[in-house]
């Protein structure tokens, strides 16, 4: 059985900038090859850009655009070479996003398109990241016959595998979560020292927003002299090939007796968190995610989600950016027929 669910923030004229997409390969070697792709914010909006992109694809923005070139090619790739090195796949389809970047800014150099931010951000090349349209991905492919599955993943969509026993393991690293905590803590020490009442207000202050954009420089980070470091930064798709550098892969053996099924999801289909988690209650947190997918599926996981938005409208038990992002998962439950897809 498998479930795909997708949704965009339920604000009104939301486009949905997450996207996805699942093959299914019959024959001798019969598979399953799906990814979500989750577009992501990009931290100083050159209106010039926005208005060119929008002029090629209407309601597009600049996230939008990304996975959606993404989607497209990552897609004919798997069709044409459906046994593809999936980490291979991320780069050509990374290398195909820089040529249509290039296409809508007339240029891929980055100094060139920093200039157009202004100072502070023009003195350093490096903040090109801030500008350019990003998304991240998992992406992964399931052989039934060989009973393995094996991912490529960049960024903080998320791998997770429901075992029999009600254990759930994630797979992917959130690569950006740790850089995000960063910018979130300094945000709400900023909310204490001014007495902000909500952290909605603080995050939404100029104040607030200058974090959250200084953030955007660990996007395929490069330290002063170019060279890339995982430590210090997390991997996204935004056409710069230090991306290769921050892809993770991995390969799952699949045991009958302990896999259930697997879910891939963007970040905005997870149920929301706190800052301080601990590592066991974020445990029990996936765990509690693997009880609701098996249970209710997908639209069950965003029912539950929703609610702990509705409770938390000024972001203060569980401080993010925003109030409710896009949502898209894949739910691929083993052992029971393959051939049918519900949305």
């Amino acid at each position: 059985m498998v479930e795909i669910f997708s949704r965009p923030s339920p604000i009104r004229n939301r486009v949905n900038e997450d996207n996805w997409f699942f093959l299914q390969r019959h024959g001798v070697s019969e598979s399953l090859c799906f990814a979500v792709i989750d577009g992501a914010g990009v931290r100083k909006l050159l209106p010039e850009i926005d208005t060119k992109i929008r002029d090629k694809f209407p309601r597009f923005t600049p996230p939008a655009f990304a996975s959606y070139i993404l989607k497209i090619l990552l897609e004919e790739k798997i069709k044409n070479e459906p046994t593809c090195p999936l980490k291979d796949a991320l780069i050509q389809a990374n290398d195909g996003l820089r040529t249509e970047i290039t296409k809508i800014f007339g240029t891929f150099n980055a100094q060139y398109i920093v200039d157009k931010l202004g100072q502070p951000f023009s003195s350093d090349p490096r903040n090109v990241r801030l500008v350019l349209p990003t998304c991240v991905i998992t992406l992964a492919r399931l052989d039934l016959v060989s009973s393995r599955l094996e991912f490529a993943h960049l960024g903080d969509t998320s791998l997770f595998e429901a075992c029999q026993d009600g254990t759930v393991i994630r797979h992917t690293r959130d690569q950006m979560g740790e850089f995000d905590n960063q910018a979130l803590e300094s945000v709400r020490a900023m909310q204490t020292y001014h007495q902000i009442k909500h952290f909605i207000d603080a995050v939404s202050s100029p104040e607030g927003r200058e974090f959250i954009i200084q953030s955007g420089i660990r996007l395929n980070y490069v330290d002063e002299n170019g060279t890339t470091n995982p430590q210090h930064g997390c991997g996204v798709l935004n056409g710069l090939p230090e991306m290769e550098d921050y892809i993770e892969t991995g390969v799952v053996e699949i045991d009958p007796s302990r896999t259930f099924g697997f879910f891939a999801l963007s970040d905005g289909l997870e149920l929301l968190s706190p800052l301080d988690e601990k590592l066991a209650e974020q445990q029990q947190r996936y765990q509690k995610m693997g009880r609701i997918v098996r249970r209710f599926g997908l639209r069950g996981l965003y029912n539950q989600m929703t609610q702990m938005v509705s409770s938390d409208i000024h972001l203060d038990i569980y401080p993010r950016t925003k109030l409710q992002d896009d949502a898209t998962g894949i739910y691929v439950q083993l052992g029971t027929e393959h051939g049918g897809t519900r949305q």
